[in-house]
């Protein structure tokens, strides 16, 4: 009788608690978020609503363990790089000229960037084109007297502006940062 009903549909699901190996596989399966609803249900169906509590919990604390358990061995891969005195000296010496030629592209960049601007700011002047960064630029046309010109702060803008305000913020970061953790 017991070998027959293993052949056909059993009234006992694949995922439960009646043994140590089928447990830890359905804690596996809810931690790895393979369909843990239908095992949440059927934990409901056989002991109740506090069920839902214990499985709620367990998604939420189980991966926030398993991803603590990542980053550590990550971080532990990273840690257990070695550190010859020969090494650190050739990096540095690689990373100070990097950070000079970087200083030097720097100022040749910052440069070019006042230079262009400077010449934008003289054709926009010559053709009487509005210079406002926010205003659409189909109804900048030369050949249009200024006083027709759309040339004002458009919403999208002053919008963009405001979010940016609140995003550099340091209670923003700080805010962002529990967040995550």
């Amino acid at each position: 009788a017991t070998y027959m009903a293993r052949l056909g549909r059993s009234d006992q699901p694949r995922h439960h608690f009646d043994d140590i190996f089928w447990g830890f596989v359905t804690i596996f399966q809810v931690l790895t978020g393979e369909n843990w609803n239908e095992v949440m249900y059927d934990g409901m169906r056989t002991q109740g609503t506090a069920a839902c509590i214990y499985f709620l919990l367990l998604v939420v604390i189980g991966n926030y363990i398993v991803l603590n358990l990542f980053l550590a061995i990550l971080l532990d891969n990273f840690s257990g790089m070695d550190d010859d005195p020969e090494e650190v000296a050739v990096v540095a010496a690689a990373a100070a000229t990097a950070a000079a030629g970087a200083a030097k592209k720097e100022e040749e960049i910052a440069r070019r960037t006042e230079e262009e601007a400077a010449r934008k700011k003289q054709r926009d002047a010559n053709t009487g084109a509005c210079t406002d960064p926010g205003a659409s630029t189909q109804f900048n046309r030369p050949d249009r007297p200024m006083d027709t010109k759309l040339c004002s702060l458009s919403l999208a803008t002053r919008a963009q502006n405001a979010l940016n305000a609140f995003i550099s913020l340091e209670v923003f970061d700080n805010t962002i940062m529990v967040v995550i953790v």
